[in-house]
Protein backbone atom coordinates (compact mmCIF):
# COMPACT_ATOMS: atom_id res chain seq x y z
CA UNK A 1 0.00 0.00 0.00
CA UNK A 2 1.02 3.65 0.03
CA UNK A 3 3.00 5.22 2.47
CA UNK A 4 5.63 2.28 2.86
CA UNK A 5 8.66 2.58 5.03
CA UNK A 6 11.66 3.14 2.83
CA UNK A 7 13.70 -0.03 4.53
CA UNK A 8 10.39 -2.18 3.29
CA UNK A 9 9.93 -4.79 0.68
CA UNK A 10 8.88 -2.40 -1.87
CA UNK A 11 11.73 -0.37 -1.22
CA UNK A 12 14.41 -2.51 -1.65
CA UNK A 13 12.28 -3.53 -4.85
CA UNK A 14 12.33 0.15 -5.76
CA UNK A 15 16.13 -0.06 -4.89
CA UNK A 16 16.80 -2.86 -7.31
CA UNK A 17 14.80 -1.29 -10.26
CA UNK A 18 16.93 2.28 -9.67
CA UNK A 19 19.75 0.80 -10.52
CA UNK A 20 18.86 -1.55 -13.13
CA UNK A 21 17.44 1.13 -15.12
CA UNK A 22 20.40 3.05 -14.40
CA UNK A 23 22.44 0.41 -16.33
CA UNK A 24 19.91 0.55 -19.26
CA UNK A 25 20.61 3.55 -19.57
CA UNK A 26 23.90 3.84 -19.44
CA UNK A 27 23.92 1.56 -22.24
CA UNK A 28 21.52 3.76 -24.34
CA UNK A 29 23.43 6.60 -23.50
CA UNK A 30 27.01 5.31 -24.26
CA UNK A 31 25.50 3.56 -27.82
CA UNK A 32 26.47 0.16 -26.36
CA UNK A 33 24.78 -2.85 -28.48
CA UNK A 34 24.73 -5.21 -25.04
CA UNK A 35 24.53 -4.32 -21.29
CA UNK A 36 27.45 -3.66 -18.92
CA UNK A 37 28.57 -7.33 -17.88
CA UNK A 38 26.71 -7.69 -14.42
CA UNK A 39 28.04 -10.73 -12.53
CA UNK A 40 26.36 -10.11 -8.99
CA UNK A 41 23.64 -8.44 -7.47
CA UNK A 42 23.26 -7.81 -3.35
CA UNK A 43 19.91 -7.08 -1.43
CA UNK A 44 19.45 -7.62 2.85
CA UNK A 45 15.54 -8.48 1.83
CA UNK A 46 15.91 -12.63 2.21
CA UNK A 47 12.08 -12.44 0.69
CA UNK A 48 12.80 -10.23 -2.33
CA UNK A 49 15.80 -12.05 -3.41
CA UNK A 50 14.00 -15.73 -3.18
CA UNK A 51 11.28 -14.23 -5.31
CA UNK A 52 13.20 -12.56 -8.12
CA UNK A 53 15.37 -16.16 -8.29
CA UNK A 54 11.95 -17.94 -8.56
CA UNK A 55 10.69 -15.70 -11.48
CA UNK A 56 13.29 -17.31 -13.79
CA UNK A 57 12.93 -21.01 -13.05
CA UNK A 58 10.16 -21.65 -15.28
CA UNK A 59 8.65 -19.57 -18.38
CA UNK A 60 5.13 -19.08 -16.53
CA UNK A 61 6.29 -18.16 -12.99
CA UNK A 62 5.31 -14.44 -13.58
CA UNK A 63 2.23 -15.28 -14.36
CA UNK A 64 1.87 -17.37 -11.53
CA UNK A 65 3.16 -14.90 -9.24
CA UNK A 66 1.25 -11.73 -10.52
CA UNK A 67 -1.47 -12.10 -7.40
CA UNK A 68 1.38 -11.86 -5.02
CA UNK A 69 2.56 -8.80 -2.83
CA UNK A 70 3.89 -6.25 -4.90
CA UNK A 71 3.76 -7.57 -8.09
CA UNK A 72 4.45 -4.67 -9.98
CA UNK A 73 8.02 -4.61 -8.73
CA UNK A 74 8.61 -8.20 -9.31
CA UNK A 75 7.27 -7.92 -12.49
CA UNK A 76 9.64 -4.75 -13.20
CA UNK A 77 12.74 -6.48 -12.05
CA UNK A 78 11.92 -9.26 -14.14
CA UNK A 79 11.54 -7.49 -17.45
CA UNK A 80 14.69 -5.60 -16.79
CA UNK A 81 16.72 -8.68 -15.69
CA UNK A 82 15.66 -10.58 -19.07
CA UNK A 83 17.22 -7.86 -21.16
CA UNK A 84 21.03 -9.47 -19.96
CA UNK A 85 22.80 -11.37 -22.01
CA UNK A 86 23.18 -13.64 -18.80
CA UNK A 87 21.13 -13.57 -15.73
CA UNK A 88 23.32 -12.25 -12.79
CA UNK A 89 23.82 -14.08 -9.60
CA UNK A 90 21.27 -12.34 -7.11
CA UNK A 91 22.55 -12.77 -3.50
CA UNK A 92 21.13 -11.64 -0.39
CA UNK A 93 23.59 -10.05 2.47
CA UNK A 94 22.46 -10.12 6.03
CA UNK A 95 21.60 -6.47 6.88
CA UNK A 96 23.13 -4.28 9.93
CA UNK A 97 26.24 -5.93 9.80
CA UNK A 98 28.21 -3.28 11.20
CA UNK A 99 26.50 -3.32 14.64
CA UNK A 100 28.11 -6.61 15.77
CA UNK A 101 31.48 -6.04 13.41
CA UNK A 102 33.43 -3.10 12.68
CA UNK A 103 32.48 -1.46 9.31
CA UNK A 104 36.19 -1.51 8.05
CA UNK A 105 36.39 -5.07 8.63
CA UNK A 106 33.16 -5.73 6.59
CA UNK A 107 33.18 -7.02 2.89
CA UNK A 108 32.43 -4.69 0.66
CA UNK A 109 28.40 -6.07 0.10
CA UNK A 110 27.99 -5.75 3.81
CA UNK A 111 29.51 -2.05 3.57
CA UNK A 112 27.61 -0.84 0.53
CA UNK A 113 24.81 -2.57 2.57
CA UNK A 114 25.09 -0.24 5.62
CA UNK A 115 25.33 2.87 3.46
CA UNK A 116 22.29 2.23 2.19
CA UNK A 117 20.52 1.85 5.38
CA UNK A 118 21.95 4.78 6.86
CA UNK A 119 20.22 7.14 3.90
CA UNK A 120 17.51 5.04 3.74
CA UNK A 121 17.07 5.59 7.33
CA UNK A 122 18.21 9.45 6.91
CA UNK A 123 15.11 9.50 3.73
CA UNK A 124 12.52 7.81 5.90
CA UNK A 125 12.75 10.59 8.99
CA UNK A 126 13.49 13.83 6.78
CA UNK A 127 11.33 13.00 3.74
CA UNK A 128 8.43 10.75 4.42
CA UNK A 129 6.39 9.63 2.08
CA UNK A 130 2.83 9.82 2.40
CA UNK A 131 1.49 9.01 -1.27
CA UNK A 132 -2.04 7.64 -1.74
CA UNK A 133 -1.60 6.71 -5.69
CA UNK A 134 1.73 4.72 -6.65
CA UNK A 135 2.46 5.36 -10.68
CA UNK A 136 1.91 1.89 -12.51
CA UNK A 137 4.80 0.48 -14.25
CA UNK A 138 4.56 -0.89 -17.51
CA UNK A 139 5.90 -4.19 -16.96
CA UNK A 140 2.87 -5.12 -14.18
CA UNK A 141 0.47 -4.20 -17.06
CA UNK A 142 -2.61 -3.79 -14.28
CA UNK A 143 -3.63 -2.37 -11.32
CA UNK A 144 -6.20 -2.69 -8.43
CA UNK A 145 -7.05 0.95 -6.75
CA UNK A 146 -10.13 1.19 -4.98
CA UNK A 147 -11.12 4.93 -3.29
CA UNK A 148 -8.41 6.38 -4.87
CA UNK A 149 -5.74 4.07 -3.16
CA UNK A 150 -3.30 1.93 -5.10
CA UNK A 151 -3.71 -1.56 -3.31
CA UNK A 152 -0.48 -3.32 -3.90
CA UNK A 153 -0.58 -6.67 -1.43
CA UNK A 154 -2.82 -8.52 0.23
CA UNK A 155 -5.15 -8.08 -2.94
CA UNK A 156 -7.87 -10.63 -2.49
CA UNK A 157 -8.51 -9.50 1.34
CA UNK A 158 -8.41 -6.07 0.54
CA UNK A 159 -11.26 -6.64 -2.21
CA UNK A 160 -13.49 -8.94 0.41
CA UNK A 161 -12.63 -6.17 3.46
CA UNK A 162 -14.17 -3.80 0.75
CA UNK A 163 -16.86 -5.70 0.03
CA UNK A 164 -17.48 -6.28 3.58
CA UNK A 165 -17.15 -2.37 4.71
CA UNK A 166 -19.60 -1.52 2.20
CA UNK A 167 -22.87 -4.16 3.50
CA UNK A 168 -21.54 -2.74 6.98
CA UNK A 169 -21.88 0.99 6.51
CA UNK A 170 -25.43 -0.31 5.29
CA UNK A 171 -25.90 -2.08 8.73
CA UNK A 172 -24.93 0.90 10.84
CA UNK A 173 -26.98 3.28 9.13
CA UNK A 174 -30.34 0.79 9.89
CA UNK A 175 -28.85 -0.03 13.55
CA UNK A 176 -27.64 3.25 14.78
CA UNK A 177 -29.39 5.82 12.53
CA UNK A 178 -26.20 7.14 11.57
CA UNK A 179 -25.63 9.54 8.47
CA UNK A 180 -22.64 8.14 5.85
CA UNK A 181 -20.50 11.12 7.70
CA UNK A 182 -20.57 9.96 10.91
CA UNK A 183 -20.08 6.32 9.61
CA UNK A 184 -16.80 7.79 7.71
CA UNK A 185 -15.76 9.86 10.86
CA UNK A 186 -15.11 6.42 13.11
CA UNK A 187 -11.29 4.72 13.46
CA UNK A 188 -12.33 1.68 11.46
CA UNK A 189 -8.47 0.61 11.66
CA UNK A 190 -8.24 1.16 15.30
CA UNK A 191 -11.39 -0.50 16.14
CA UNK A 192 -10.55 -3.34 13.52
CA UNK A 193 -7.24 -3.61 15.32
CA UNK A 194 -9.14 -3.81 19.00
CA UNK A 195 -11.40 -6.39 17.58
CA UNK A 196 -8.59 -8.89 16.17
CA UNK A 197 -6.39 -8.41 19.11
CA UNK A 198 -9.39 -10.00 21.13
CA UNK A 199 -10.54 -12.70 18.02
CA UNK A 200 -10.94 -15.68 20.50
CA UNK A 201 -13.62 -13.98 22.36
CA UNK A 202 -14.97 -12.85 18.84
CA UNK A 203 -18.74 -14.04 19.46
CA UNK A 204 -18.70 -11.89 22.59
CA UNK A 205 -16.73 -9.52 21.34
CA UNK A 206 -19.43 -8.69 18.40
CA UNK A 207 -21.90 -9.15 20.59
CA UNK A 208 -20.60 -6.60 23.11
CA UNK A 209 -20.17 -4.31 20.18
CA UNK A 210 -23.29 -4.32 18.41
CA UNK A 211 -25.73 -4.27 22.00
CA UNK A 212 -26.46 -7.53 21.23
CA UNK A 213 -25.40 -9.20 24.81
CA UNK A 214 -27.88 -11.72 25.90
CA UNK A 215 -29.19 -9.12 28.56
CA UNK A 216 -32.54 -9.58 30.38
CA UNK A 217 -34.90 -7.67 28.45
CA UNK A 218 -32.97 -9.22 24.78
CA UNK A 219 -33.80 -12.78 26.47
CA UNK A 220 -37.54 -12.11 27.38
CA UNK A 221 -37.96 -10.39 24.22
CA UNK A 222 -36.92 -13.77 22.57
CA UNK A 223 -38.43 -16.03 25.34
CA UNK A 224 -41.59 -14.75 27.59
CA UNK A 225 -39.90 -17.36 30.52
CA UNK A 226 -37.02 -15.39 31.29
CA UNK A 227 -37.07 -12.51 33.33
CA UNK A 228 -36.10 -8.95 31.71
CA UNK A 229 -35.27 -7.91 35.29
CA UNK A 230 -31.61 -6.94 36.46
CA UNK A 231 -30.38 -9.43 38.54
CA UNK A 232 -28.09 -7.07 40.47
CA UNK A 233 -30.71 -4.00 40.95
CA UNK A 234 -33.89 -4.90 39.77
CA UNK A 235 -33.72 -2.69 36.85
CA UNK A 236 -37.69 -3.43 35.20
CA UNK A 237 -35.67 -3.68 31.51
CA UNK A 238 -31.93 -5.09 32.02
CA UNK A 239 -30.65 -3.79 27.83
CA UNK A 240 -27.25 -3.67 27.04
CA UNK A 241 -26.75 -0.04 27.81
CA UNK A 242 -27.44 -1.15 32.07
CA UNK A 243 -24.82 -3.46 31.70
CA UNK A 244 -22.46 -0.32 32.07
CA UNK A 245 -25.27 2.04 33.70
CA UNK A 246 -26.40 -0.39 36.71
CA UNK A 247 -25.94 1.88 40.19
CA UNK A 248 -25.45 -1.97 41.91
CA UNK A 249 -22.17 -2.01 44.20
CA UNK A 250 -21.07 -5.13 42.43
CA UNK A 251 -20.94 -2.73 38.94
CA UNK A 252 -19.95 0.31 40.09
CA UNK A 253 -16.53 -1.53 41.51
CA UNK A 254 -16.32 -2.50 38.44
CA UNK A 255 -16.80 0.87 36.27
CA UNK A 256 -14.44 2.43 38.25
CA UNK A 257 -11.95 -0.29 38.27
CA UNK A 258 -12.00 0.57 34.28
CA UNK A 259 -11.90 4.50 34.70
CA UNK A 260 -8.74 3.50 36.80
CA UNK A 261 -7.21 1.49 34.25
CA UNK A 262 -7.92 4.01 31.60
CA UNK A 263 -6.13 6.72 33.40
CA UNK A 264 -3.14 4.77 34.11
CA UNK A 265 -2.52 3.39 30.36
CA UNK A 266 -3.13 7.21 29.45
CA UNK A 267 -0.50 8.48 32.06
CA UNK A 268 1.68 5.47 30.99
CA UNK A 269 1.71 6.72 27.05
CA UNK A 270 1.84 10.11 28.07
CA UNK A 271 -1.01 10.90 26.10
CA UNK A 272 -2.01 14.71 26.02
CA UNK A 273 -3.64 15.78 29.30
CA UNK A 274 -6.38 17.24 27.72
CA UNK A 275 -7.66 14.25 25.79
CA UNK A 276 -7.30 12.00 29.10
CA UNK A 277 -9.81 14.55 31.14
CA UNK A 278 -12.42 14.25 27.40
CA UNK A 279 -11.81 10.40 27.29
CA UNK A 280 -13.01 10.10 31.24
CA UNK A 281 -15.41 12.34 31.25
CA UNK A 282 -16.90 10.88 27.88
CA UNK A 283 -16.97 7.34 29.83
CA UNK A 284 -18.25 8.76 32.89
CA UNK A 285 -21.25 10.54 31.09
CA UNK A 286 -22.19 7.13 29.04
CA UNK A 287 -21.65 5.30 32.72
CA UNK A 288 -23.91 7.56 34.53
CA UNK A 289 -26.43 7.54 31.74
CA UNK A 290 -25.75 11.63 31.67
CA UNK A 291 -25.00 14.54 29.27
CA UNK A 292 -21.27 14.79 28.13
CA UNK A 293 -20.11 17.91 30.72
CA UNK A 294 -19.11 20.26 27.42
CA UNK A 295 -18.94 23.35 29.66
CA UNK A 296 -15.72 21.77 31.15
CA UNK A 297 -14.63 21.96 27.67
CA UNK A 298 -15.98 25.35 26.19
CA UNK A 299 -11.85 27.08 26.83
CA UNK A 300 -10.25 24.46 24.56
CA UNK A 301 -9.41 25.41 21.04
CA UNK A 302 -10.98 24.61 18.02
CA UNK A 303 -9.48 21.09 17.18
CA UNK A 304 -11.16 19.82 20.94
CA UNK A 305 -13.89 21.53 20.02
CA UNK A 306 -14.28 19.31 16.59
CA UNK A 307 -13.41 16.13 18.23
CA UNK A 308 -16.34 16.29 20.86
CA UNK A 309 -18.70 17.30 18.43
CA UNK A 310 -17.70 14.04 16.04
CA UNK A 311 -17.36 11.62 19.23
CA UNK A 312 -20.66 12.91 20.65
CA UNK A 313 -22.40 12.29 17.47
CA UNK A 314 -20.75 9.11 17.15
CA UNK A 315 -21.94 8.51 20.97
CA UNK A 316 -19.74 7.50 24.12
CA UNK A 317 -21.40 4.22 24.11
CA UNK A 318 -19.87 3.51 21.07
CA UNK A 319 -16.22 5.01 22.99
CA UNK A 320 -16.60 2.39 25.27
CA UNK A 321 -17.01 -0.42 22.63
CA UNK A 322 -14.09 1.02 20.42
CA UNK A 323 -15.36 2.81 17.99
CA UNK A 324 -13.26 6.17 18.07
CA UNK A 325 -13.69 9.20 16.42
CA UNK A 326 -10.68 9.87 13.59
CA UNK A 327 -10.20 13.73 15.17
Amino acid sequence: MPGYDPRSYRAEGYGMIAGLLFLRHLCQFCGHLNFVPLQQMFCDNLGLVTKVNKLFQFRLAPAQAALHSEYDVLATIHHLLSDFTSLPLIAHVKGHQDQKVAYINLPLPAQLNCDADILATHELFHYPTTCEHVPLLPAAQAQLTIGGRTVTRKLSPTIRRQHGLRLLKTYMHQRFQWSNDTIESVNWEAFSCAFRSRYQFKTFTFKLCFWLLPTGSVLHRRTQRYDPKCPACNQLHECNDHLFQCTAASRRKWKASFILSTRHRAELESTDPVLTHMLLAGIRSYFDAQPFPSSEFAKYSDPYQDLLRSQSTIGWGHLVRGRFSSQ
